[in-house]
């Protein structure tokens, strides 16, 4: 939804994942949950809540359940059935049912007692929780813990998420799995042991490529991994593509447009050992290498130039953030130097940036500011909801972005399946509690800020002087005061991020409603991996937190067994079509698990071993044998083999708009800057109101730009949240309000007429037959329009067709129909 009102009405809440647990409202949830934690508050007469507990452990993880399952009803905030669970005392005092042990000091009544008949599913009508049974385990610690008397410890409950005895030096570090074997470890009080042997949660290890028989067929290590499953399973070796598809793939794969013919020439007429490297280092420093692979990334962080919402105004500065993406894929920076400055860019400076470099890691800060918002929220006193909804979406774009963890699913409760508690993401969720919007922060260089701030002040003591004149009312001196004011030169800014002054205290929400805060966290990891609370880094920025640099620290640290497999698997998976991990935003026990481990695992090890270079991998993945072999491999029993065969693919909405642009000559050359806007239709524009009702500011209107600035790479196009730009919605431009892992691809009519009828391929098809017009005789014709558009030259039976479809239709129609056949649209 763009619209948010009816979220902001208590009546309509409906948290996210828990449409099915609306029993919750209904009585048979508040008896249920008052005799499941009723039942186990009352001790009998010998064992008093004051006393020391025989088994203090054994108290400790039965609390611990009752915090996990049922405290968001029955705690400080709301209280169903008039009971609560966060204290001894309330325990003892029950709720509007009394106690539930009809006798005193008979511990073994306790252990037949309606509280085990209602967790273990033997009562008759009861059956708690309703939706999300306890498991064995938890349900034989309750059962322990009554007969022992149910009582509470002397000191305070621990925090569920800690362990007793955190060590301050141990919170950065990943090797856990000695203490997973704790029995006060948080996962271990409230899951079984799969959940954390889940093959993404486990560490990467080094790994040798594997021995292969077909030796002679290895060009790079990626080729014996694949080489090696393949022998294992008696498959058949696809059979490598020819030099002219090999070369159209690439370009395609590299650039996003096709090669000219010039560029296919010389490379069929290279007959050294050299000729594919030598393509390939050309592509990888051609200027259309970040335009291309910058998207991949703006997909992931969902990209956008508004914000979304009903009003979904322009955000005329958000270019920056997306030409900084850019720049990072084409100059290959570090990834892991990427991750850090898009969560803490601002934390490395003290001051106003002193190089580029400063002034490009400032501007990263922009991921912080490129999710939704919903600028009326202030209208409708909605400000905590707005900001609840910004948070949210940090985490949980964070974790999908970076790590393939749906965080959203461990909002409202503990994951169903992952090893992630509902304080993981609130533990997550406070690294970035301190954020605050800073679109008036100047990002110019330290020596020019410092002149414009003398200019101005100059311009301001002389427009101060002529206001206090004799005649300031003059229309000789306010013709100087207005020509002095347009001399005020401005500064230039950003879609920023900075940490507020006071940084708020982080709750878990009941459910994961805003309006029932919970108990407070600090900020800290996943506990799967270190249950102790972080320590922030010590950063130089003025005032700020060091809250986002610790936590990006912990993203790219080398043990982290998540992060390089998230990236090389998403660099994978753009270039075969699937990824290692089918599921790249999600690596958790719902998503797919990989094809080939060993080489996901070598290929992350790579990264990092490379300085987490993205260039170095794709080298590896381009300049393998399997990368040069046809679409599909087909088995004994002649089925396809899938992931690490390439699958067939339809350009995308860009690639295809952007070829379209280059075969006709149109395509203009375009550095980055303010995002072009082209025409929409009439009934676009009559389809959005906010377009209608525009502010005095124009950020709510559609404003097409001059016509010849419009043949532009397609990353430039403007993209806004509510009106997609028609061409690139019927060829699958995904939706940017959440992270985009994998486009989808459809074939459907719409898409066939806008390729035969849209004003694109009209003003095209035009374009390309006047590229090829000054040759005289219609063969050569036909010729080059083959070779632009297929780079191939026509087979006899080709060009005796397309001689006849000139004579009948003309030359302006052949080049049409070149624009729509699928082997420009697709590739092999």
């Amino acid at each position: 939804m763009t619209g948010s009102r009816a979220q902001s009405n208590p009546k309509f809440f409906v948290p996210p994942c828990e449409v099915i647990a609306l029993c919750h409202c209904v009585r048979i949830w508040w008896i249920g949950c008052w005799v499941v934690v009723a039942s186990m508050a009352i001790g009998t007469a010998s064992a008093s809540c004051d006393e020391p507990v025989e088994d203090e452990e054994l108290a400790r993880r039965a609390i611990a359940i009752l915090h996990q399952r049922c405290a968001s009803c029955h705690g400080e905030t709301e209280q169903e059935g008039e009971l609560r669970v966060d204290s001894a005392e309330h325990l003892l005092r029950g709720g509007r049912r009394g106690p539930m042990f009809t006798r005193d000091n008979n511990n073994q009544e306790a252990a037949t007692s309606l509280l085990i008949a209602s967790v273990d599913g033997s009562h008759a009508e009861l059956s708690m929780p309703p939706e999300n049974p306890l498991p064995s385990e938890e349900i034989e610690t309750l059962r322990r813990w009554t007969r022992s008397g149910a009582v509470w410890p002397t000191s305070p409950a621990q925090n569920p998420t800690l362990m007793s005895g955190a060590s301050p030096e141990a919170n950065q570090h990943f090797r856990f799995h000695d203490v997973w074997q704790r029995e006060d470890h948080p996962l271990r009080r409230s899951f079984n042991d799969a959940r954390w042997e889940h093959w993404a949660w486990q560490p990467r290890n080094p790994i040798t490529p594997p021995p292969v028989q077909n030796a002679a067929w290895i060009m790079n290590p990626i080729d014996q991994f694949l080489l090696a499953d393949w022998e294992r399973q008696g498959l058949e070796l696809a059979a490598d593509l020819d030099r002219r598809k090999w070369l159209r793939r690439l370009t395609f794969d590299l650039i996003g447009l096709p090669p000219t013919p010039f560029e296919m020439d010389e490379f069929l007429a290279d007959p050294s050992e050299q000729a594919y490297s030598k393509q390939i280092e050309r592509l990888l420093a051609h200027p259309g290498y970040g335009q291309h692979w910058a998207r991949m990334w703006l997909d992931t962080v969902r990209y956008s130039d508004s914000n979304g919402f009903d009003w979904d105004e322009f955000r005329p500065q958000a270019w920056r953030y997306r030409d900084y993406v850019i720049a990072a894929f084409q100059n290959d920076m570090p990834f892991d130097q990427f991750v850090r400055e898009q969560l803490a860019g601002d934390e490395m400076l003290a001051g106003p940036p002193e190089t580029i470099e400063q002034q490009q890691g400032l501007i990263a800060t922009g991921y912080l500011r490129m999710g939704p918002h919903d600028n009326a929220a202030g209208l409708f006193n909605e400000q905590a909801r707005s900001r609840d909804e910004l948070l949210t979406d940090l985490v949980e774009t964070t974790g999908s972005a970076f790590l393939g963890l749906t965080l959203s699913c461990c909002r409202c409760h503990d994951h169903k399946t992952d090893a992630l508690l509902q304080a993981d993401h609130y533990r997550l969720r406070a690294f970035f509690a301190g954020v605050e919007f800073a679109e008036d922060l100047p990002i110019n260089l330290a020596t020019e800020h410092l002149e414009i701030e003398q200019q101005r002040k100059t311009l301001q003591a002389e427009i101060e002087r002529l206001e206090k004149s004799d005649t300031p009312e003059s229309d000789e001196t306010k013709t100087k005061i207005t020509e002095l004011k347009s001399r005020m030169p401005g500064f230039t800014y950003a879609v920023l991020m900075r940490d507020q002054a006071i940084v708020a205290a982080t709750h878990v929400l009941a459910q994961g409603d805003y309006r029932r805060p919970l108990q407070i966290v600090e900020p800290g990891f996943p506990v799967m991996w270190n249950p102790y609370d972080a320590t922030t880094a010590s950063v130089v920025r003025p005032g700020s937190s060091g809250r986002r640099t610790a936590l990006a620290d912990w993203i790219v640290h080398p043990e982290n067994p998540l992060t390089a497999r998230v990236i090389v698997n998403r660099l994978w998976q753009n270039y075969f079509g699937r990824g290692l991990v089918a599921t790249p935003n999600d690596f958790g026990v719902t998503g797919e698990p990989p094809s080939h481990p060993e080489l996901l695992d070598w290929l992350a090890n790579e990264l990092i071993a490379a300085n987490w270079s993205l260039k170095h991998i794709q080298r590896l993945i381009v300049g393998s044998h399997a990368y040069q072999q046809q679409a599909a491999a087909v088995g004994a029993k002649g089925q396809f083999h899938g992931s690490p065969f390439r699958e067939l693919k339809r350009l995308t909405a860009e690639q295809l708009r952007d070829a379209v642009l280059a075969v006709s000559a149109k395509l203009l050359p375009h550095a980055g800057g303010a995002p072009i806007w082209p025409p929409l239709p009439p009934e676009a524009l009559q389809a959005n109101p906010a377009l209608l009702d525009d502010n005095e500011t124009k950020t709510k209107g559609w404003y097409p730009s001059p016509a010849e600035q419009q043949p532009v790479r397609s990353i430039y196009l403007i993209q806004k949240r509510t009106v997609p730009l028609p061409l690139m919605e019927t060829f699958d431009l995904p939706d940017n309000s959440v992270s985009c892992g994998c486009r989808q691809q459809s074939l459907v009519a719409p898409q066939a007429l806008t390729l035969l009828n849209g004003d694109l391929i009209e003003t095209a098809s035009v374009a390309l037959a006047d590229r090829v017009a000054s040759l005289t005789n219609p063969d050569d014709q036909i010729s080059e329009l083959y070779r632009w558009t297929l780079q191939r030259a026509p087979t006899h039976q080709e060009m005796t067709t397309c001689q006849r479809f000139i004579r009948e239709h003309g030359l302006v129609n052949l080049a049409r129909v070149f624009l729509n056949v699928n082997e420009f649209m697709f590739l092999d």
